[in-house]
């Protein structure tokens, strides 16, 4: 019986829901067919209208936008928008211009703007130009395919001029053409909400970049060759090809997905969670202390990896050419291959790092090689090469070390239970909590000392190197 009420009380709904879009349709109809015409306070509006700017005025008279850009007069160029997506494209013009599209279609209320509202300043002080546009405002958008465009001729050079994008929430497009270059001298782009910003390949800075958008899409293609780059932004996708930075890239984010190929230079990443991977990157990583629970993935770090403070962020590193510096707290670590010196410690995370050491660490650098500290978390210490001294430790948790059988070195350790040791282990059977092996001949200088107070310690000899 239930069932058939709901069922009842479904149909009756549809029906309605029916009803209701059908009279909406008739009036959406009326409206269209008839300009002019007023249903509750709405009325058709449309525009296929575009205007072309190339003049400004300057000392009382109009004089072109690229005549003052070849003088030095203009040296910035402001780009302001609600609802027009903005274009910055290589076209066959002859001056530097821009190109206002208003087309779009909807239901808009009698007070509302029917077209675009276009303003262009220049200020002679500042050297800047500021174009704004307002666009239509619609109740109910059937299309709205409006844009700016800053149309530039192919040999046009804009190295000496920065370029300040501010919208709402429409598209920022960079760059149209795999033909020629474009070259300004700092970038600065400002969304107030969900936008998709795109560089594309042909489009460099001698400077800076920076882009600030709450959320959205955020993509960059090609090599972008810059000082700085810096990206702020609450949720947004992030996709990034390759970055050269000579200072650094910069994202500061609340939760983002994170994707990059490629940076050759320095990257501070400081995001409260979220995603990121980078396949590549030869300069310093590091994060701030606001990083909590991200997910942080590097494929082949040729830098030194500083993270003290990554909390409950897992992190993995498939390739560790350079030092490390890792504290988390509950955060898992895993590295793939530790060619360098390695500091990592957790509370209660697992650490699993396979050692691969160059020879030539043990010229520079004395001290521990490596450092493995956890308070309850599990260890899994697997050695390709010893040098030097290396360090495990941890309170509670258990601990597994295995070697390559044809190295030298020896083993010091001490646990709160008798260890378990493979069949290659020397005098295995004598062994108890406290002792010392030597592995191979041995060695004075290359060692590995292991503290385990609560937990099991198991040493093994079965390790071979992926190939």
């Amino acid at each position: 019986m239930k069932k058939t009420v709901g069922k009842g009380i479904l149909f009756y709904l549809f029906v309605l829901l029916s009803i209701v879009c059908g009279i909406l349709c008739i009036f959406a109809g009326i409206l269209i067919f008839s300009p002019g015409a007023e249903i509750f306070g709405l009325s058709y509006s449309h525009s296929e209208v575009e205007t072309y700017y190339q003049k400004v005025a300057d000392d009382n008279q109009n004089r072109f936008i690229g005549q003052l850009i070849s003088e030095s007069k203009i040296e910035k160029i402001i780009i302001e928008s609600d609802n027009f997506d903005i274009y910055v494209n290589r076209e066959n013009v002859v001056n530097v211009g821009f190109r206002v599209k208003n087309s779009y279609s909807g239901l808009s209320k009698h007070e509302q703007r029917k077209e675009a509202e276009v303003t262009n300043t220049f200020d002679k002080e500042t050297r800047t130009y500021t174009i704004k546009v307002l666009g239509p405002e619609c109740a109910l958008w059937f299309s709205n395919a409006s844009r700016v465009v800053l149309s530039l001729p192919d040999t046009f050079d804009m190295r000496n001029v920065d370029l300040e994008i501010k919208t709402n929430k429409s598209k920022v497009i960079l760059g149209n053409t795999e033909s020629y270059s474009y070259t300004f001298r700092n970038l600065s782009v400002t969304s107030e909400s969900s936008s998709t910003i795109q560089l594309n390949s042909k489009i460099s800075f001698t400077k800076d970049v920076k882009i600030i958008s709450k959320n959205g899409e955020i993509r960059q293609l090609g090599t972008l060759d810059l000082n700085n780059f810096e990206i702020q932004t609450d949720n947004a996708k992030i996709v990034l090809n390759k970055i050269i930075c000579s200072n650094e890239l910069k994202l500061i984010s609340e939760s983002s997905a994170v994707k990059i190929t490629e940076i050759n230079g320095k990257m501070v990443y400081d995001a409260k969670s979220g995603v990121i991977s980078i396949n590549k990157i030869t300069g310093e990583f590091s994060c701030s202390g606001r990083v909590n629970i991200s997910n942080i993935q590097i494929g082949e770090a040729y830098g030194y990896v500083l993270l003290p403070k990554a909390n409950t962020s897992n992190i993995t590193i498939d390739k560790l050419y350079a030092r490390a510096r890792i504290i988390t707290s509950s955060g898992n670590v895993k590295i793939g291959q530790a060619f360098s010196i390695s500091y990592i410690e957790t509370d209660s995370g697992k650490i699993e790092v396979t050692f691969n050491p160059d020879n030539s660490e043990s010229q520079e650098f004395s001290g521990n090689l490596s450092t493995l500290k956890t308070n309850s978390g599990d260890i899994v210490a697997n050695y390709n090469n010893v040098l030097l001294e290396n360090e495990i430790s941890t309170e509670k948790g258990n601990i597994v070390v295995n070697f390559n059988n044809n190295l030298e070195f020896n083993i010091e350790y001490a646990c709160g239970k008798t260890p378990r040791f493979a069949d290659g282990i020397p005098n295995k059977e004598s062994l108890k909590e406290k002792g010392n092996i030597t592995i191979g001949n041995g060695s004075t200088v290359n060692k590995l000392n292991i503290k385990n107070k609560k937990g099991i310690l198991e040493i093994k000899d079965t390790f071979e190197l992926a190939k």
